[in-house]
């Protein structure tokens, strides 16, 4: 509590560093001077003995040690935790020192050598476009200008996304491991992909699918490959949205063939999302799979990729006389994914199942995706829609009882009049008995009813009749009959 008179308010926190008094005075805190460079004493909030550089100005390096002093003090007492006491520290370590912490983060998560090496690209790419040297300095003024010069370079939207990705997760890290007091990059969102889209995918046709694998089964060696490998890699592509890297993990022991379904299973360490995957094959590619890998050894892959599969793609490409580019996209080995998921979802998945099969995070990313809808697909849908030129007339007698013309249920015909005038209970059809049209009004009344069965269990032909008219009589909720 301050004093009158003091020049402090009273609900002013204590400042981190001031004088201290005798009874606050560490009895280890002492200097010592090596060469123009003060040395500082103190104990920790450990109760360690801790020697720390000063500087060459004795003044200042007492206000140096009266600040570690009231730091450990502040930890002890538990004002403040040890990780927010090191935060300063830690914002003023160099950059590279935090990005090679990351990347041991991401080799103990167990992630792909290939998204360490890109991500960890994309930090130190910005760090240096936003000539950031400490973790304070990555701000999101910086990464702004960082993007923009990239941008300026002539890379896309989509690569330039890829970069403030990376940076994202990198502060995110940075924030959550107590290294900078904030994240400042935790509002940036990303760039619209949309109006800069250079890499348009397309889907094989099926026509398409069928001839590239029988070009390449009928095709010489491509790149080490033979024509059966290369046609059954193909398919087994198209038929399970299996990634390049995922197909080149297969071994023998991956395949369950005399399963029902058949499956292909594929380890969590080749799984983009770090999960062991099992996959129904379809049963024709099952029965070609059990002859090719009859010869196949164990332990070993079944698929001998070379170093850039796309390539050899490209030559079966030509070989079966099919575009690499139209005006609807290019075809490269992603496309065989977006193949299998167009066409699961054009044979009727529901959003669960494909979303599942494609193994993506969100059904977002399945449909607006991966999932291109051809033409034929939606002409039945629109030629079901109804002619605006010619509105359907409503009937004369849809306008008389509001049913708009609706077909009537079969379970509700029997209370509806079918003689007479239309508006006698007496002229209905009875359920239970042929003569029900001959009785006398006064069997309706619910006083006389109150011993019959529930309606549900009555069949046709027994004694006891269903209600009848245009309002079916009721008897309490025992033979309610809901609309469904």
């Amino acid at each position: 509590m301050g004093g009158v008179g003091d020049g402090t308010a009273a609900n002013d926190p204590a400042p981190l560093i001031r004088p201290l008094s005798k009874q606050e005075t560490n009895p280890w805190q002492v200097l010592r001077k090596r060469g123009r460079v003060w040395y500082f004493t103190f104990i920790d909030h450990d109760g360690r003995k801790i020697e720390r550089k000063g500087c060459t100005d004795k003044q200042a390096t007492v206000g140096m040690s009266q600040g570690a002093e009231t730091r450990a003090r502040r930890i002890r007492n538990g004002e403040i935790s040890a990780r927010d006491a090191d935060l300063p520290k830690q914002e003023r370590r160099p950059l590279e020192e935090h990005i090679q912490a990351f990347e041991a983060m991401l080799q103990a998560k167990r992630s792909t050598a290939k998204h360490i090496h890109m991500t960890t690209r994309f930090i130190r790419e910005i760090a240096r476009f936003s000539d950031a040297e400490t973790a304070a300095d990555v701000t999101a003024e910086s990464v702004t200008a960082a993007l923009l010069a990239l941008q300026a370079d002539g890379l896309s939207a989509r690569t330039v996304n890829s970069y403030l990705r990376g940076v994202k997760s990198f502060t995110r890290w940075l924030h959550r491991e107590k290294r900078i007091r904030e994240d400042a990059l935790a509002g940036m969102s990303m760039l619209n992909q949309d109006v800069d889209r250079r890499r348009i995918r397309r889907p094989y046709t099926p026509e398409e699918a069928a001839r590239l694998i029988q070009a390449a089964e009928a095709g010489p060696v491509v790149m080490g490959m033979t024509g059966p490998d290369r046609a059954t890699f193909y398919a087994l592509m198209l038929a399970t949205g299996l990634r390049k890297s995922e197909a080149g993990s297969l071994l023998p022991e991956s395949f369950s063939l005399d399963r029902d379904p058949a499956t292909v299973t594929i380890e969590a360490s080749y799984s983009k999302r770090r999960r062991r995957d099992t996959l129904p094959l379809p049963s024709s590619l099952a029965s070609r799979l059990r002859g090719w890998l009859a010869g196949k050894p164990e332990g070993k892959p079944v698929f001998a990729l070379p170093d850039k599969p796309h390539k050899m793609l490209y030559r079966d490409l030509a070989l079966a006389k099919i575009p690499r580019e139209t005006s609807a996209g290019i075809l490269d080995l992603h496309s065989t994914r977006h193949t299998f998921v167009s066409e699961i979802v054009a044979g009727g998945a529901n959003v669960k199942t494909a979303q599942e099969l494609a193994r993506h995070s969100t059904p977002k990313l399945t449909f607006d995706v991966y999932a291109h809808t051809r033409l034929h697909d939606v002409v039945g849908t629109v030629e079901r829609l109804p002619d605006p030129f010619q509105p359907p007339a409503r009937p004369e007698s849809a306008r008389a009882t509001g049913t708009d013309g609706e077909p009537i249920r079969k379970r509700f015909a029997e209370y509806l009049p079918n003689g007479g005038d239309g508006n006698s209970r007496v002229d209905s059809v009875a359920v239970g008995s042929a003569e029900m049209s001959n009785r006398s009004p006064d069997v309706h009344k619910s006083s006389e009813r109150r011993d019959l069965p529930p309606v549900f269990g009555l069949v046709r032909g027994e004694s006891e009749a269903r209600p009848v008219g245009f309002e079916p009589t009721t008897f309490g909720f025992e033979v309610r009959d809901s609309i469904r």
